[in-house]
């Protein structure tokens, strides 16, 4: 009776552990990055889908909670993006809990965000088998100044209910494009330096993560668009680099040599064929558009869906063929040829 009366209790234990944390100041300087940690023990030595991490909790006084980007970071290193730039003017949050199982993005809350929300991560990569007991760290960046802000309190729950671990990705007959940011966030600027891995072999019809890749090496990625970065599932832009962060041109994908490029969500296109339906079109009536390849994207081991790879429209002998202008082309026929004109918005980033 006794032995069994102790499995009982240490199971009760394994149903439901909080771990809570005290809070600080948000540092207001656009610089710093406000760091909250929470020492885990007692916990079994590895988490999964059976028991790990199920939601993490937190209140945060701040009168533009816009300008906040939070992440949490486990003992071995592993970081999920709680939220980024949500809630326009609005301020606080107040009784805000991320869970994989809610039932609305964060994205959609409006203040003090007071409910269960998914974060914009996904919680289950914390449970990839590894030992949880250590030190669990809360990252928080304000990116812009004037707005002082606090971090009341946080926890973070470990349960027999967890978020579940991701389905590894490894294969497809697309092209796939993993790209790894070293723990850092992909920001809409400054481009931010990365690794990106592409495996894609042409004429092969399954392309793995254990190919040769096509293409190894440094890029500079960030965030592209204005209104469509509160979207789930964003676009981004990105250079291909040097080691010193120099652009440098590379056929992607069979396409003409370049070193801008676009990876686009075409979140509101459930089809994701208009934008390039239309652009083959546009080239089949001999007028340039980007040319296109719709590719698997992972960033940080994270699957995030099908994207399009698109040509930066911009100036080259590859895509709008026009000359470049000198600083002494001022008036007459040097002023004549081709012009690129963009009407886009005040905001947001061109990704590039």
């Amino acid at each position: 009776m006794k032995t069994f009366l102790f499995f009982c209790l240490f199971s009760f234990c394994l149903n439901s552990q909080t771990f809570l944390g005290t809070g600080g100041i948000i540092p207001d300087d656009n610089i710093n990055e406000a760091a909250f940690p929470i020492v885990v023990s007692g916990l079994p030595n590895t988490i999964n889908g059976s028991f790990g991490v199920s939601s993490i909790c937190f209140n945060i006084q701040h009168p533009y909670v816009n300008d906040l980007q939070i992440r949490l970071v486990s003992p071995n290193g592993v970081v999920v993006q709680l939220v980024q730039n949500v809630g326009g003017d609005q301020n606080n949050f107040i009784n805000t809990c991320l869970n994989q199982n809610a039932d609305s993005v964060i994205q959609s809350g409006s203040e003090p965000f007071t409910g269960i929300f998914l974060p914009l991560g996904n919680l289950g990569l914390l449970n990839d088998g590894v030992n949880p007991n250590g030190t669990w760290t809360l990252i928080i960046f304000d990116n812009a100044a004037f707005d002082q802000g606090n971090l009341i309190d946080w926890s973070i729950d470990f349960n027999s209910s967890p978020a579940q671990p991701p389905v590894a990705f490894t294969e497809s007959e697309l092209p796939i494009f993993s790209i790894v940011t070293n723990g850092q966030d992909i920001q809409d600027d400054p481009k931010l330096m990365s690794d990106l891995s592409i495996y894609w072999i042409e004429n092969q019809n399954l392309n793995s993560i254990t190919d040769i890749p096509h293409f190894f090496g440094k890029i500079g990625i960030e965030i592209r668009g204005s209104s469509s970065q509160m979207f789930e599932k964003k676009s981004y832009g990105f250079e291909t680099w040097d080691i010193n962060a120099l652009p440098i041109d590379f056929p992607i994908l069979g396409l003409p040599s370049e070193s801008d490029w676009i990876l686009s969500s075409n979140y509101t296109d459930k089809s994701l064929l208009n934008n390039t339906l239309a652009y083959k079109l546009a080239c089949d009536l001999g007028h340039y558009a980007p040319q296109t390849r719709h590719v698997e994207l992972i960033v940080n081991n994270e699957y995030k869906g099908i994207y399009i790879l698109m040509e930066k429209i911009k100036r080259d002998s590859n895509r709008v063929d026009i000359s470049k202008l000198a600083i002494s082309d001022i008036s007459g026929v040097n002023l004549t040829g081709g012009y690129i004109i963009k009407v886009d918005k005040n905001s947001g980033s061109g990704g590039g």
